[in-house]
This record gives C-alpha cells, sequence and structure tokens, in this order.
C-alpha cells in the first residue's frame, strides 16, 4: 500500500467471505485458489476465519471484477469429500478512493461484502 501511495497508483482491496458449510479442507481449497488465480505479487492471506483478504497493488476495483467474478464461479465448483455449493461474498476498497490506510480499507471492504 505504500509504495502504490508513494506512485500515486491505485490499490485495491478484496475481501472474501466463505458462506455455507466451510471445513478446514474447503479453506484450504479456496487459500489455493486464491494463491494460482493472482499474479504472484499480490497479498492473499486468511484474515479471520471465514475471511480471506487481497491486496492487489496498481489495480483498480473495476478490472478487478471479471477476475473475481471467475473466481466466485471457482469457488462454487469445489468438492470437498462430495460437498460442493460454497459460495464467497467479496466486498472490494480502492485507494486512494475509499481511503489511504489498510484500517480504512478493510472497514469499507467488509461493509460492500455481498453487494
Amino acid at each position: 500500500l505504500s509504495e502504490t501511495r508513494r506512485r500515486a497508483r491505485p490499490f485495491t482491496l478484496a475481501v472474501f467471505e466463505l458462506r455455507g458449510a466451510v471445513s478446514p479442507a474447503h479453506r484450504a481449497a479456496v487459500a489455493q485458489l486464491l494463491a494460482s488465480r493472482f499474479r504472484m505479487e499480490d497479498v492473499r492471506g486468511l484474515w479471520r476465519d471465514p475471511f480471506f483478504v487481497a491486496g492487489y497493488a496498481e489495480t483498480s476495483a473495476e478490472p478487478m471484477s471479471a477476475a473475481l467474478q471467475r473466481f466466485r464461479e471457482e469457488v462454487a465448483q469445489i468438492d470437498v469429500e462430495g460437498a460442493c455449493g460454497l459460495d464467497v461474498a467479496i466486498g472490494l476498497a480502492c485507494a486512494p478512493t475509499d481511503g489511504d490506510d489498510l484500517r480504512t480499507l478493510m472497514c469499507v471492504a467488509e461493509a460492500r461484502l455481498g453487494r
């Protein structure tokens, strides 16, 4: 975030809320999907169960929409021990428009979950 601030570039923070019967195996599968579907330089991790968070440097929210929709569709297809149907709500916040610190961006992104 500080690097994009210095360069006057956008930064998008995404909060992912897993919904449904979420098992540890589901969390691991979603983490693997996050790691494989986005750029190496993107930062991602488990925020607090059942939330994941990811930061996309030099990316505004609009171009992320198609990629995040594909990610949502792939999450729904995850089959763990014969159980599919996991849903993910995604909330986005973009710096500097929605704020310029992580706390503010997290609050905005969480408020936008499911919209």
